[in-house]
C-alpha cells in the first residue's frame, strides 16, 4: 500500500485562519485536502475522519465525507500530531499523519489503493 505524505503546510492569502483560543488556552488551526483513488482521480462520499492528540492529553475526533470533487475540510481543529482516514466502500482504505499547526490551514491528500 501506498504512504502518502501531509503535504507542506501552507498559509494560503485569504484562507489563512488567525490563531484562536479555547476556554483551556490551546490553539487551533484548519485542515483540508482531498481524497483520490489508486489512479489519483477524485472519491466524492468517502468517509473521512481526524484524530488529534492535544498538549493536555485530550483525543479531538471529528468526521465527514469528502465533496463531489473528492475535498473535505475541518475547522478549529485543536493543534498536535494527529492522523487523517478515509474510507469509502469498493475503493479502500487510507490514511496520513502529520501535525496540525495553530492559525493555518494544513493541507492532506489521502490516497485510496
Amino acid at each position: 500500500m501506498k504512504k502518502y505524505l501531509l503535504l507542506v503546510v501552507l498559509a494560503v492569502a485569504g484562507l489563512a485562519l488567525a490563531p484562536s483560543l479555547d476556554a483551556a488556552g490551546s490553539h487551533h488551526g484548519a485542515l483540508g485536502g482531498m481524497v483520490v483513488d489508486a489512479a489519483g482521480n477524485p472519491v466524492p462520499g468517502a468517509v473521512v475522519e481526524v484524530e488529534v492528540h492535544t498538549p493536555s492529553g485530550h483525543t479531538f475526533h471529528a468526521r465527514t465525507h469528502s465533496d463531489p470533487r473528492g475535498r473535505f475540510i475541518f475547522r478549529h481543529v485543536p493543534a498536535g500530531p494527529g492522523v487523517v482516514k478515509a474510507h469509502k466502500r469498493g475503493v479502500g482504505r487510507g490514511r496520513v499523519r502529520g501535525q496540525v499547526i495553530a492559525g493555518q490551514l494544513v493541507r492532506a491528500r489521502i490516497g485510496l489503493p
